[in-house]
Formats: structure tokens, C-alpha cells, sequence
């Protein structure tokens, strides 16, 4: 289950032992900041989860050394949170233009159909792309005019109201 708890710690304790001051007799800001430059052609977001693992472990010790080394988060900057972009109406319009101008080739012959409802499902329902493109004939409702999206993140499922313009883009293209 923690794997790759085990594969981290494993490589600091041999970096511990090649380190050059040959086994240093306790932690400090400059040997964890040292173990880091190993790092950094990785992303942000994993140093910054390798750095907790190590900082995890020395709480850990902690415990039972009450002066035992724990390293500030300042020594690692946290990775930049995600920003979502909106796109305008004008944007999504030039999108939709664009996705009907498409080739379609012989294994995906209705690729430019297909593109153009993507984009139409995600900016009139607000559905995530991985649940646009796992819905299947059976969850569309053309009665109600819904689409049940099951198993959503967190496991719960759901029902999304869609418009009758959308749910004729749907029988367009499922026909």
C-alpha cells in the first residue's frame, strides 16, 4: 500500500549513506535541500510530495526523539495551484467552427461530428471530459431529456438535465 512511501525512503537512506559527509549523525536544512537537487527535472508536485514523505518519517522519529530533525515547509515551495480557464462565448463559438472543419478519416469518419458534440456537451452541461466521453446509449434519456452519468467521482452517480437544442445535437449524431 505504500509503495512508493518505501521506494522514497529507500532512496534517501542511500543517498544518507553517499552522502559526502559519510554518514552524517543527524538531519539538517542543507542535506534535505541537497537530496532535493536530485529532483529537478521532476514536476513541482512530485518534489513537493518527495519532501512530505521525508518530513512524514522525521514526525515520525519524532515520536520517540522528541529532538529529532523536522524540516520546514519553507524549504520546498508548493506546486502552483491549478486555475481553470473559461472560455468566452465568443471562444467557444470559433471552437465549434473549428472542430466541423476536421478531417475525417477512414477509422474515425465522424470525427468532426464528434468533436463538434463534445465541446457542445461539456459547455452546456458542465460535465467533465471523462465523463462526456463514457456516456453510452442506454444513459441518454431523449424523454426526459437527461443524461445519467454513473459512477462520478466519489463513486455517486447522477442525473444531468439537458437542453432539447443539445438533445437534438445527440440524435443528430447518434443517427
Amino acid at each position: 500500500i505504500f509503495r512508493a512511501e518505501e521506494y522514497i525512503l529507500c532512496h534517501f537512506d542511500r543517498f544518507l549513506f553517499s552522502y559526502p559527509l559519510k554518514h552524517p549523525k543527524q538531519l539538517s536544512d542543507s542535506i534535505i535541500i541537497n537530496w532535493l537537487k536530485l529532483f529537478t527535472k521532476c514536476r513541482p508536485s512530485y518534489i513537493y510530495r518527495v519532501f512530505h514523505i521525508i518530513k512524514r518519517f522525521c514526525l515520525y522519529v519524532r515520536r520517540f526523539e522528541p529532538k529529532f530533525y523536522v524540516p520546514e515547509p519553507s524549504l520546498v515551495k508548493p506546486p502552483s495551484q491549478f486555475i481553470p480557464y473559461i472560455y468566452s462565448r465568443k471562444q467557444i463559438i470559433k471552437l465549434l467552427k473549428e472542430s466541423l472543419k476536421l478531417k475525417p478519416t477512414i477509422y474515425f469518419p465522424l470525427r468532426p461530428k464528434m468533436f463538434y458534440t463534445i465541446i457542445l456537451l461539456l459547455y452546456t452541461t458542465g460535465m467533465r471530459i471523462g465523463e462526456v466521453l463514457k456516456i453510452r446509449y442506454c444513459d441518454i434519456d431523449f424523454k426526459d431529456e437527461t443524461i445519467l452519468i454513473p459512477q462520478t467521482k466519489f463513486f455517486k452517480s447522477r442525473i444531468v438535465p439537458v437542453t432539447s437544442g443539445m438533445m437534438g445535437e445527440l440524435n443528430d449524431y447518434i443517427l
